[in-house]
């Protein structure tokens, strides 16, 4: 079955962490099974996994979250550092009174996951990183690439401008959809909390402890992922 776009918003729940952040999260699955988190990537939503949901069997508690100034999380003006983000996994997963998850993240989120396993590795089951790098040498250009073009953009952001339309070029083309209500809600994301991600992203030297994680790792990558090069994603397997 089809996940309802439109009504996808109103099902979300919310928990406030001790840290102020009050983090948006969809659940679904078993809620006697093994917790299963899913984090998505940079101006990305919850919204982003809804095309897999009929893929999912019930074996699972599947939580799907907004990271902090994105979705229906809140969006302080401060702070993006990748530690904070993964901070507020640990918290959430404090809030929802279970120790340890297997966790799967993409982008942005796979990276915060990396910080998540290294910080608080007793809390990972099993991670799966998609479109994941242990540097910043393979993006930073395609980083510094895009805060020139959002240094460019004025608030209030038009989903249906040519801006948008170039930031969410890389879906497939069968899910029209869900691109329209993933530009809604890209759009509502505060310039200042793009500029800041950004900033993290382009300086934080990440990755560096990647080597000594001794938790299961699943590394995935698409053939036409226009950020992680097929080098460095096999540079990242052996590290």
């Amino acid at each position: 079955p089809k996940v309802n776009q439109e009504k996808f918003r109103s099902e979300k729940s919310f928990q406030e962490l001790p840290d102020g952040i009050k983090i948006a999260y969809f659940e679904t699955g078993n809620p006697q099974g093994k917790p299963f988190i899913f984090i998505h990537g940079f101006t990305d939503s919850s919204r982003t996994w809804t095309s897999l949901f009929p893929y999912f069997d019930n074996s699972y508690r599947y939580i799907f979250l907004d990271l902090r100034g994105h979705g229906d999380s809140t969006a302080p003006r401060c702070c993006y550092a990748l530690s904070q983000m993964a901070y507020d996994v640990k918290l959430l997963m404090d809030k929802l009174t279970f120790y340890k998850a297997f966790v799967a993240r993409h982008s942005l989120g796979s990276i915060v996951t990396q910080t998540l396993a290294e910080k608080w590795p007793e809390r990972v089951e099993k991670a799966i990183l998609v479109g994941s790098g242990d540097n910043t040498s393979d993006i930073g250009p395609m980083v510094y690439h895009e805060i020139f073009e959002v240094n460019k953009v004025q608030e209030p952001i038009d989903p249906h401008s040519k801006f948008m339309d170039w930031w969410m070029g890389n879906f497939a083309p069968d899910s029209i959809e869900l691109v329209e209500y993933s530009k809604q809600d890209t759009a509502k994301i505060p310039l200042y909390v793009w500029r800041e991600v950004l900033d993290t992203l382009s300086t934080e030297d990440y990755g560096r402890r990647i080597g000594q994680l001794r938790t299961p790792v699943l590394v995935m990558n698409g053939e036409n992922d226009g950020f992680w090069s097929k080098a460095s994603q096999e540079h990242f397997k052996t590290s």
